[in-house]
């Protein structure tokens, strides 16, 4: 008798260990991609038909197009093992699988068509007709742009210097050489109507810009129009399409951008009081990391 009532009393707490068990596993919404990646964490957000905000186990937030899901289960919570602590999911990540930043760097490099106006495009033209053989490339380029979101995760503003150079070097004499340089440094934002780092784009500039020209020649430097050299409000306005890459982390950004900058100011007795600005028109790869 002893015997058998030992049977029915095991099998209660088989079962009610079972169910204790059970109800001490912690859940996740897993996220399974067509291309075979899978996101496991926790959705903050999902809009039907468009996209998922899911924030990872390890903190970090993407926003996937509800076009690259294949499905979405609430599975039993995986506990990484020690020596996998410091990986951060390696699956193939897809194109609309985009990470969020607390904050954002910018860096670009381009071609640059620049235009003066005034006395200031006179001189160039006078500089090109005395000097014939020289050649001439223009550059633009973004440094030190570092930006922060704001809660529409559409939306990035902070802080940038754009400049562009107009070179010209003599080809029979490589002593000599002329650069314009016309810069600023601005407040920026840039609007995404996606998200943060996907699609198209656009960008405006504002801050304070300058105007410079070093000639070099005889193994000297002088600047030519230093006495005229003005700077003032400047501003610049894009338009771009971004990819994100390297698992979203990373996004390539193609610009055009259009920039309105000081030139040079002649305001002296006896003359008329003239003045010249610079007019930029820029292609520029970067990347937003």
């Amino acid at each position: 008798m002893k015997v058998r009532g030992v049977f029915p009393v095991g099998i209660m707490l088989i079962l009610l260990l079972g169910v204790s068990s059970s109800f001490a596993q912690e859940y996740e919404d897993v996220v399974y991609l067509k291309d075979g990646g899978v996101r496991r964490g926790v959705i903050l957000e999902q809009i039907p038909g468009e996209s998922v905000k899911l924030k990872t186990n390890y903190g970090e937030i993407f926003v996937i197009s509800m076009s690259d899901i294949s499905k979405i289960l609430k599975e039993v919570k995986e506990v990484p093992v020690a020596e996998s602590v410091a990986v951060i999911d390696n699956a193939p990540r897809g194109m609309s699988d985009v990470k969020l930043e607390s904050w954002y760097t910018y860096w670009g490099l381009g071609f640059a068509n620049m235009s003066y106006t005034d006395e200031l495009d006179d001189f160039f033209v006078e500089f090109e007709r005395e000097c014939p053989q020289c050649d001439n490339f223009s550059l633009s380029l973004d440094l030190l742009g570092f930006y922060w979101p704001l809660k529409n995760q559409q939306t990035i503003v902070g802080g940038v210097y754009n400049a562009s150079g107009d070179r010209y070097t003599n080809k029979e004499n490589k002593d000599f050489w002329m650069q314009a340089t016309s810069g600023q440094f601005s407040i920026s934002a840039m609007h995404f109507p996606k998200v943060i780092g996907e699609g198209p784009f656009l960008r405006a500039d504002l801050g304070w810009g300058f105007f410079g020209v070093e000639v070099y020649a005889d193994g000297e430097t002088f600047e030519p129009l230093s006495d005229w050299e003005e700077s003032g409000l400047a501003g610049l306005f894009g338009v771009g399409y971004a990819i994100p890459v390297g698992g979203g982390g990373t996004r390539i950004l193609f610009n055009a951008n259009y920039a309105i900058r000081p030139g040079m100011e002649i305001a002296e007795r006896g003359y008329n009081r003239e003045s010249g600005s610079v007019r930029t028109f820029s292609f520029t790869l970067g990347a937003l990391l």
